[in-house]
């Protein structure tokens, strides 16, 4: 079993993008274009789940009362916590990429020299930010 490591993000009952720990903007940033309520391209909880399913993350379930949990994903243990995030950066924008919402107005995907990918997107008419 993986152990787990760094918290990355925790989903309460009634959270749709989670609630991230601090230094997790990207991600988070990610979250908010591609998977709040009014712009969803997918739902960050089912594809956090399918990371932790391939091992990439690490899920605990803390369960109470009758029908609540509490969610976290977590980084490995064993492995740098910088390359596990561009993983997930990596998947979370080629996802958006393959669907059908792709090209979504003032949101935009780039690619560095190392095959990363980065989101740039325009937030409410302001300049673009890079996520």
């Amino acid at each position: 079993m993986i152990k787990p490591g760094k918290l990355l993000v925790t989903f309460k009952p009634g959270e749709i993008t989670g609630c991230y720990n601090p230094g997790e903007e990207e991600i988070k940033a990610i979250a908010a274009a591609l998977g709040s309520v009014t712009d969803r391209v997918f739902d960050m909880y089912m594809e956090f789940s399918k990371m932790a399913d391939k091992g990439i993350l690490v899920r605990e379930e803390q369960v109470y009362g009758r029908r609540n949990a509490i969610i976290s994903f977590y980084y490995p243990l064993e492995l740098p916590v910088s390359k596990v995030r561009q993983v997930i950066i990596n998947q979370l924008l080629r996802e958006y990429l393959s669907s059908p919402n792709y090209p979504h107005p003032g949101i935009y995907v780039v690619q560095n020299k190392r095959k990363d990918l980065s989101l740039i997107y325009n937030h409410q008419g302001k300049a673009l930010c890079r996520a």
